[in-house]
């Protein structure tokens, strides 16, 4: 097989991006003192050179630094992309939450944008991917806002905007009081979708949208939540209506206001994070180019 051209899914790019290149910010500060030691040592400023174990130190240091290599959870993201070429198969994280999720997707996407204000949006289905980088937003849309100049008139403003939904499964998940946005790894992906989208449509996104959604699970989500409680209390699978009712009331949030069951978080446009991206993407085919030098065999059995 022909392997493609590896690119970083936006909902996996914070893999690749986390730890630091080279050194890290001790190591940085080690490897300064020893230089300005040294400095001083040859201009005679000090009397005491580098022990032997601060000069293998320097030295490991220096090499470090002349050639930075992937962190260790990129190298990880790497090989799992390259087990999913070679076997064609996906790593599957299917489970209740996700499954809820997606069910709710739609759902959630219409009671936002009705209780936010968001106008008339629908769910993105359109992927977008440039030299290396890919994804789908959820949502791709323009918001209106309206502020007050310093003549008290209303100004009209519309931002591209790119929103992305995030529906958590209970009350106790839903980060309500949360000033800062709980998974930064959401950020990241977010960036990576108003870069993409910016590039495709020529126009300049540079807000984002982060929202949680609290919506009604489901029935066939509270079915199968029932019959594992069944199992749980020693019912052998027998949903009784304590149980029926218990469930229900427990994930179902339609009575309760918007304040309660949405959560938002605004995410500004950073160039910054796309170029240190890029950066890694090109790393990371040099590792994948790594694992499968000189290992033809396994490109052939695939």
């Amino acid at each position: 097989m022909k392997l493609p051209i590896f690119k970083i899914r936006a909902s996996a790019a914070s893999e690749i991006l986390a730890d630091a290149i080279g050194l890290s910010d001790a190591q940085q500060i080690k490897y300064d003192g020893y230089v300005q030691r040294i400095s001083e040592y040859e201009a005679g400023e000090v009397k005491k050179k580098l022990t032997q174990n601060m000069e293998e130190e320097f030295a490991y240091l220096k090499n470090k630094l002349n050639n930075p290599e992937l962190p260790t959870g990129a190298k990880t993201y790497c090989e799992k992309w390259l087990k999913e070429q070679l076997y064609d198969r996906r790593k599957n994280f299917a489970n209740k939450y996700l499954e809820k999720g997606i069910s709710c997707e739609d759902e959630s996407i219409d009671y936002a944008a009705e209780q936010l204000g968001w106008g008339d949006v629908a769910k993105n289905e359109e992927w977008f991917s440039d030299d290396w980088m890919e994804g789908t937003p959820d949502i791709i849309t323009e918001i209106e806002s309206i502020f007050v100049d310093v003549d008290w008139k209303d100004v009209i403003t519309i931002k591209p905007t790119v929103i992305d939904m995030k529906n958590v499964w209970d009350c106790f998940t839903m980060p309500l009081f949360k000033s800062l946005i709980p998974t930064p790894a959401y950020e990241t992906q977010l960036q990576v979708y108003m870069h993409l989208v910016t590039q495709e449509y020529k126009v300049e996104f540079n807000d984002a949208i982060l929202c949680y959604a609290l919506m009604d699970a489901p029935l066939d989500v509270m079915k199968k939540e029932m019959r594992r409680l069944s199992w749980d209390e020693g019912q052998q699978g027998l949903i009784t209506d304590e149980i029926s009712q218990r469930v229900h009331r427990e994930m179902t949030y339609s009575n309760l206001g918007p304040e309660l069951r949405l959560k938002t978080y605004t995410v500004k446009r950073n160039p910054a994070v796309i170029e240190e991206l890029k950066i890694r993407v090109e790393m990371c085919r040099k590792y994948i180019d790594q694992l499968v030098s000189g290992k033809s065999e396994l490109l052939e059995a695939a």
